[in-house]
């Protein structure tokens, strides 16, 4: 393999890897960041030697998570090159066929091949996943691969590439996991990006061309790629916490040294009260962070809404306490020299790398909002005696009464405040600092103005006196990215997600679903968080009894019905019924504030709402008549050919802006 490690002996006689890139003349990375991985310590302790658990089938995080924290500490860059390469070593134990295993997973373990995680791509955010234009095609028994991806850590070292790649299937699409050797025909890694931090480690992007993917290569199944990928992210996140509770410490240490040792006018500089009360903000946040990650390690089982928060809550922190640690050193933090420079240009990935702060707040709000109750029964489950769960069902329930989706990222904050505070001792400062941000964001959410669009005519103008954007661009940079080029256009955005191989407008969306049913009648359909399955005859027979009450009540082709239904499987059974009569979908979400949903109902024109014995309280006076999902219904024939070219949903392009007139929009079947 073209990335294999090798031993070199540092300048102190102990062994530390080397490979393609490493830092010095030769490299991207200045001499200050030559901190190479294992230097100090003994063969077992170097970065080659994996931890996994003693049956060897997943990554033992005690040990992985005290390495990264170490590691976290002196320098987050090989920190990161670390986890990644666990964090891909995850899927391949868990997910590995038996031919793919006993071909690498000793060398895997052993580290002389290193693996990488390539998900995002350089027009499309790892968050979102359904955006992924790069695609797998089916060649005789093989599969054939082409795209793009970016931002790797560590790819011009890594032998491996477990890739999420949108595979073309019969009817559609589906996200499959891949491991991919870096030396395999069609596979060319790109030269290390000039980066704003990691100076340590090599980041880079990958192209596929044409690169032939076999069975054994295939992680999981195919269509399975989200979990493969998630059980990866998740290993990733929890590590995230560790590195950055490591810059934590090291900002802490760093701080309070010189604080003990400056003079300023007023005394020593540690007996500020401003100073004293940074410190002991961030010790308060070692605390509950450390608490947090604790906990988790010793769990087999980890909620991804808890590694979400864990690592939102310590790469926040991180950041905040590098940014302090250089203002309290003053100009000598702005100096390499003191190390406060490199932690925090390092810490700066952790808000990014593994899904950005804001995106993982969002999603983490939307669970809130949509009554996920992993969270409230994880902290129940810690801390039985907690009024975190009341207190935050409560917020959950008032906030999202009253406002839009807008506040899903606030939502998230109150969610991570509540994992926290499940997990620190009563009484303590890690429960006070709690506390104090719990009421904090409650002012902040309570006191924040509407948004408005004023800035779009504001933006524009600017240019008068900063010059214009192109101009600043072209002389900052040698190559322009991509979507900041001035000649990039509509033209090349709103790529399809399934390329020229998507279905053709004479397949219309429940087509496609019944066409599944006829092909695996008894294979899973649905199955909701609650574990309830469905199967694909099940599935049909519902939305076809549903679909005759449709009709009986008086549906036709182009009425629009709104489904206001809680996400588990009716709410899909119901959509595939709508759509089976020749109806316009419009969904109707039971978390929005009641004043959204009657607007929408009116704007739309909506004739009937298909609810159930819960959602039909939210709904707002004077809604149309209700068709209760919870009913019986005789199972029928098609009821209705629907135009594929006519409108099967009906949309909103404004979720916070809904006085609006005419903000509706309708979308072809296909």
């Amino acid at each position: 393999m073209t990335a294999t490690v090798q031993d070199e002996t540092a300048d102190d006689g102990a062994k530390q890897p080397g490979g393609k890139h490493q830092a010095g003349a030769d490299s991207l990375t200045p001499p200050s960041a030559d901190c190479t991985l294992g230097r100090g310590r003994a063969d077992a302790r170097q970065f080659g030697i994996a931890r996994t658990t003693a049956d060897g089938d997943r990554v033992d995080l005690p040990s992985l998570v005290a390495e990264a924290e170490q590691m976290g500490g002196i320098t987050p860059g090989q920190a990161a090159l670390l986890v990644v390469h666990h964090a891909a070593l995850q899927a391949v134990l868990r997910y590995g066929s038996r031919n793919l295993q006993s071909r690498h997973i000793d060398d895997m373990r052993s580290g002389n091949l290193v693996c990488a995680l390539a998900i995002t791509e350089p027009d499309v955010s790892g968050s979102n996943l359904r955006g992924l234009t790069s695609k797998a095609v089916r060649d005789g028994d093989d599969w054939v691969m082409s795209g793009a991806k970016s931002a790797i850590t560590g790819a011009p070292l890594a032998a491996f590439f477990v890739t999420l790649i949108p595979f073309i299937v019969e009817g559609g699409v589906a996200l499959t996991a891949v491991l991919v050797p870096s030396d395999s025909p069609g596979v060319t890694i790109q030269p290390p990006e000039d980066m704003y931090g990691l100076w340590s480690v090599p980041i880079s992007g990958v192209r596929y061309e044409d690169v032939r993917i076999q069975s054994w290569q295939i992680l999981g199944k195919v269509g399975s790629g989200v979990d493969v990928i998630g059980d990866s992210l998740l290993v990733g996140r929890i590590c995230a916490g560790a590195i950055s509770l490591g810059v934590l410490k090291r900002g802490a240490q760093l701080m309070y040294r010189f604080a003990s040792r400056r003079q300023v006018s007023t005394g020593r500089l540690a007996d500020d009260p401003v100073f004293q009360r940074r410190i002991s903000r961030i010790t308060a946040e070692i605390a509950a962070v450390e608490a947090l990650l604790s906990t988790i390690t010793t769990e087999f089982e980890v909620p991804q809404e808890i590694a979400l928060a864990l690592k939102v809550a310590s790469s926040e922190f991180a950041h905040r306490a590098t940014d302090d640690a250089m203002q309290t050193l003053g100009w000598r933090g702005y100096m390499e020299a003191s190390g406060v420079a490199e932690l925090m240009r390092d810490v700066r990935f952790l808000r990014i790398g593994e899904g950005p702060s804001e995106a993982l707040l969002t999603e983490l709000g939307s669970r809130l909002a949509a009554h996920d109750d992993t969270i409230y029964d994880w902290i129940a489950d810690r801390d039985p005696s907690s009024d975190a769960t009341s207190r935050l069902r409560e917020t959950v329930s008032e906030l999202t009464a009253e406002s839009s989706t807008g506040l899903f990222c606030d939502l998230g904050w109150f969610g991570v405040w509540a994992i926290l505070d499940a997990v620190v001792p009563r009484g303590s400062a890690a429960s006070a600092l709690i506390e104090n941000a719990w009421h904090l964001a409650r002012v902040s959410v309570a006191a924040r103005p509407a948004t408005g669009s004023d800035f779009l005519q504001s933006i524009p103008n600017f240019a008068d006196s900063v010059g214009t954007l192109d101009e600043f661009l072209s002389c900052h940079a040698t190559e322009i990215d991509p979507t900041l080029h001035p000649t990039r256009g509509k033209a090349s955005q709103g790529e399809p997600l399934v390329g020229p191989e998507a279905p053709g407008w004479q397949e219309t969306v429940h087509d496609l679903v019944y066409a599944q049913i006829a092909r695996t009648p008894d294979a899973i359909a649905l199955r909701d968080a609650s574990g309830h399955r469905i199967t694909y005859a099940e599935l049909g027979e519902h939305a076809d009894a549903l679909a005759n009450r449709l009709r009986a009540q008086g549906v036709r082709n182009g009425d629009v019905v709104g489904v206001f239904l809680s996400r588990d499987a009716r709410m899909a059974i119901a959509a595939i019924a709508v759509l089976r009569v020749g109806a316009v979908l419009l969904m109707l979400n039971p978390a929005h504030p009641t004043r959204r949903v009657r607007d929408m109902i009116a704007d739309a024109d909506v004739g009937c709402i298909v609810a159930d014995e819960q959602t039909r309280a939210l709904l707002p006076a004077n809604a149309p008549e209700l068709i209760i999902a919870d009913g019986s219904g005789e199972p029928g024939p098609v009821i209705s050919r629907s135009d594929p070219r006519g409108p099967p949903t009906a949309k909103f392009r404004s979720p916070t802006c809904w006085n609006a007139l005419a903000r509706g929009c309708k979308s072809q079947r296909r």
